[in-house]
């Protein structure tokens, strides 16, 4: 008889689960998982792309303010490859 009790204890854990989720986008949580599209935090930092290279390294591109840097994310760290300009400003 201890496996029905311990098929209760499941069913009650995942209601518990579907009830949490159920409440949390009732309250107007919206759970985005598109990594594809741009993100914006704060109105001043932006991520404007992305590139997989291999599943530890990867290329993003980074929009702070005015500025935007090309980022290399690998096992150990991030390195900023280079701070990239307008024609616009390479003519002042």
């Amino acid at each position: 008889m201890d496996w029905i009790r311990d098929v209760f204890a499941v069913v009650f854990v995942f209601g518990l689960l579907l009830a949490l989720v159920w409440l949390s986008r009732a309250n107007g949580a919206k759970w985005s998982f598109n990594t594809k599209s741009k993100k914006v935090l704060g109105g001043r930092l932006a991520l404007v792309d992305r590139l997989v290279l291999t599943p530890a390294n990867s290329l993003h591109l980074v929009r702070a303010d005015t500025r935007t840097f090309l980022l290399a994310v690998h096992s150990a760290g991030v390195v900023v490859l280079s701070e990239l300009t307008t024609p616009e400003e390479r003519g002042k």
